[in-house]
């Protein structure tokens, strides 16, 4: 029976935490859309042009970011419902929630690698290190997944019995700690890059006594990515 009440009580856990993210992303969004608004205007008109890969990106990461928890939601709600969820359904969607989840991650992680491009008076020596390493880390990361969904089906087989409130919210097994490591791993790396620039920023800036660049406004916003 303790197995039991470990495994509802764990499930119980993304029920009200989906939620509470739902909420405050659609709080947030409402509260920034003026600003997208009027900034996507502006871009417009300096740019006279309709469409660009940094709106692309940026309308992407925050549309998906909605969508992805619109599906979270719906997926764990549902799922929660006696008689929906089966072994087989339970071992097609852990991956695939993974998945997903890595795509809002690695979208992010692509305007990082432009940023720090840009940073760099666009090195194309910097630009093809940090792909490489991107290319890399999601290498790793389906190794990782492919890893970690092998033998999950003898991993959940006891807890399938139980009536529980969705999937078996067991994260254990070959790999399953290890799948966002390569991610963290890259990121350092371009957290090391956004370092090392804004140390010899910072000082210029001292000794210059100037307001803030534009290249300033990048670091801090890498900054506050990382440790935000």
């Amino acid at each position: 029976i303790n197995t039991f009440i470990g495994l509802y009580s764990a499930n119980l856990i993304p029920l009200r935490v989906v939620l509470a993210s739902l909420t405050w992303v659609i709080y947030d969004y409402f509260e920034t859309l003026e600003d997208e608004a009027s900034g996507l205007a502006l871009d417009e008109r300096i740019r006279r042009r309709s469409f660009g890969i940094g709106k692309f990106a940026y309308l992407f990461i925050r549309y998906y970011t909605i969508l992805l928890l619109v599906f979270d939601t719906v997926q764990v709600h549902i799922f929660a419902v006696p008689g929906v969820t089966s072994r087989q359904v339970c071992l097609i969607m852990d991956p695939t929630i993974r998945v997903v989840g890595a795509i809002s991650l690695w979208a992010i992680e692509i305007v990082m690698q432009l940023r720090v491009y840009a940073l760099f008076n666009c090195s194309r020596k910097v630009a093809i290190f940090n792909g490489a390493l991107f290319t890399l880390s999601i290498a790793a990361f389906v190794v990782l997944l492919v890893r970690g969904s092998i033998g999950r089906a003898e991993i959940i087989a006891d807890a399938m019995r139980f009536p529980l409130l969705g999937c078996p919210a067991i994260n254990h097994g070959p790999g399953k700690w290890a799948q966002w490591i390569p991610a963290t791993v890259f990121e350092v790396f371009l957290l090391g890059f956004v370092v090392y620039k804004s140390i010899g920023a910072l000082s210029m800036r001292a000794h210059l006594k100037v307001r803030a660049s534009l290249n300033e406004v990048l670091l801090g916003d890498n900054i506050l990515y990382f440790f935000g």
